[in-house]
C-alpha cells in the first residue's frame, strides 16, 4: 500500500503527543480537517500554517518541507451513480447528441410533410413514455443518469416527426417533442449545462406553439426564465415569465400554469427591486390554493407547496431579511426534493452570512453539502459556488475557515460552472 504523501506530517504530530483531535482543537478546526492534511486531500489554508508549525514546533520552512515531501495523491474519486456526471467524457457525448437531435427535429418542425393519412400507432406508446420518464425525473438522485433513455425517446420523436402526416398527427408529435426537449433541458439545467437547456427549452416552446398548446408553450419560457433567474439576470427572466403569463391566460383554466408563471415573474420582479409589483404576482400565484386547478405531474408540477421559499427568496432579494427568514425557515420545514431544499438552506445561510451567525450558518452549509453529496447535482454545486462567493474569505476566523473549507470541498468539484 502506498504510503500517504503527508506521512511526516503525521509522524511528526504523534511525535509531539498530539492526538488528530488535540491538534484540532489547538488549531480551531474539525478533525476531519487534520486528517486530510495528513493524507494529502487538502492542504492547511495559508493563515492556518503559522499556528501550525508553533503546535507542532517547527519552523515555517521545516512545515512546508512536510507539506511537500512528496507529491500529493489526487482527491479521491467521489461517489458517482452509474451514469458519469455530463463532465465526464461519456455524457459530453451524450449532451452533444441530444443537441444533434434538438437541430435535426428543429428541421423536421419547421418542414412538415403532408400527407391524407392520420398515422397514430405509436402516438399513445410515445406519450405513455414521456410520461413514465417525467416520473422518474422526479424519482431520480442523479438526473444525469436520465440522458440515455431521455435521448432515445428524443429520437424517436424525431422519427414520427420526419414522416408524412396528417395536421392533426403532426400537432400531436410537436406536443410529444415539446415535452421530451422540456425534460432534456430539465436534465441540462440540473447539470448545470445553461445555454445547451437553454437550445431546449427553446425548441420546446416552438414546438408547443406549432402543437397550438398554450400550456406546454408557457412552461417551456417559464423553465427559460428560470435559467436566467438562477445565472442572475433578472430583467430577462421577468421578460420570458412576462410573456409566459400572457400566454397561459388562453391556456386550460383547469391547470396551475397562470399561478406558476405569477410565481415565477414574482422572483423575477423581486431581482430587479419592483417590490410592489412582486407581492401583487406572489398575492396571485397563492391563488392556486383556494382554486380547482391542478398540475399534470410532469411538465406543469406546479401546486403551490413552493410558495413559501418563493417568497422567502423574493423577500430576501427586496431586503426583508426578517420576513424572509420567516417563510424559508417554513418552507426548510416541509421542501420534499433535494434542489428545493439546497435552495431554501442556501438562502438561509446567506441570511445568517448577513447576520453573522456562524452556527447557523455551519448548519446549513452541512445540511447543503450532504444533498450535493448524495444527489451529485450541479445545480446543488452552483448553489454553493454562489454561498462561497458570498462569504468571501475568512481572515483570521478558524471558525469560518472550516465552513469555508467544506464548501471548497464540494461546490468547485468537476462539473461545467454557470
Amino acid at each position: 500500500m502506498a504510503a500517504d504523501p503527508n506521512a511526516g506530517l503525521a509522524r511528526r504530530r504523534k511525535a509531539m503527543g498530539l492526538t488528530q483531535e488535540a491538534l484540532a482543537e489547538l488549531l480551531s478546526v474539525d478533525r476531519v480537517s487534520v486528517s486530510r492534511w495528513e493524507r494529502g486531500v487538502t492542504e492547511p489554508q495559508p493563515y492556518l500554517r503559522a499556528d501550525l508549525a508553533s503546535a507542532l514546533r517547527l519552523t515555517p520552512a521545516e512545515l512546508e518541507s512536510l507539506l511537500v515531501a512528496a507529491k500529493p495523491l489526487p482527491p479521491p474519486e467521489r461517489r458517482r451513480h452509474p451514469a458519469v456526471g455530463p463532465h465526464d467524457e461519456g455524457d459530453h457525448m451524450l449532451r452533444r447528441d441530444i443537441l444533434r437531435l434538438a437541430a435535426v427535429t428543429a428541421a423536421a418542425i419547421a418542414t412538415p410533410r403532408s400527407a391524407p393519412v392520420h398515422d397514430v400507432r405509436d402516438l399513445d406508446a410515445q406519450h405513455a413514455v414521456g410520461e413514465h420518464l417525467w416520473r422518474a425525473y422526479g424519482r431520480t438522485h442523479s438526473k444525469a443518469a436520465m440522458y440515455p433513455v431521455v435521448g432515445d425517446h428524443l429520437d424517436a420523436v424525431r422519427e414520427g416527426l420526419r414522416l408524412p402526416q396528417s395536421t392533426e398527427s403532426f400537432r400531436a408529435r410537436c406536443r410529444l417533442a415539446a415535452g421530451a426537449f422540456q425534460l432534456a433541458g430539465e436534465i441540462l439545467f440540473d447539470s448545470s449545462a445553461h445555454a445547451d437547456a437553454i437550445s431546449c427549452y427553446t425548441l420546446a416552446a416552438d414546438a408547443a406553439r406549432q402543437a397550438g398548446d398554450d400550456d406546454l408553450w408557457a412552461c417551456a419560457m417559464l423553465r427559460h426564465a428560470l435559467v436566467h433567474l438562477v445565472a442572475g439576470r433578472p430583467h430577462e427572466a421577468e421578460e420570458l415569465a412576462a410573456a409566459a403569463v400572457a400566454v397561459a391566460r388562453r391556456g386550460d383554466p383547469g391547470l396551475t400554469t397562470g399561478y406558476w408563471a405569477a410565481a415565477v415573474r414574482a422572483e423575477a420582479l423581486a431581482g430587479m427591486g419592483e417590490k410592489d409589483a412582486c407581492l401583487r404576482e406572489l398575492d396571485r400565484a397563492e391563488e392556486v390554493d383556494r382554486r380547482n386547478v391542478t398540475g399534470n405531474g410532469g411538465w406543469l408540477r406546479f401546486d403551490g407547496a413552493r410558495i413559501p421559499e418563493q417568497r422567502g427568496a423574493c423577500l430576501m432579494a427586496l431586503g426583508d431579511h426578517a420576513g424572509a427568514s420567516d417563510a424559508l425557515e417554513a418552507a426548510a420545514a416541509v421542501a420534499v426534493t433535494p434542489r428545493r431544499s439546497a435552495a431554501v438552506h442556501t438562502d438561509l445561510a446567506v441570511l445568517a452570512v448577513r447576520a453573522g451567525d456562524l452556527d447557523r450558518l455551519a448548519g446549513h452549509v452541512e445540511t447543503v453539502v450532504e444533498l450535493e453529496r448524495h444527489n451529485d447535482s450541479g445545480y446543488i454545486r452552483h448553489k454553493l459556488r454562489s454561498l462561497r462567493q458570498r462569504i468571501g474569505e475568512p481572515g483570521g476566523n478558524r471558525r469560518l475557515a472550516w465552513i469555508v473549507e467544506r464548501l471548497d470541498e464540494v461546490a468547485w468539484n468537476p462539473g461545467p460552472a454557470v
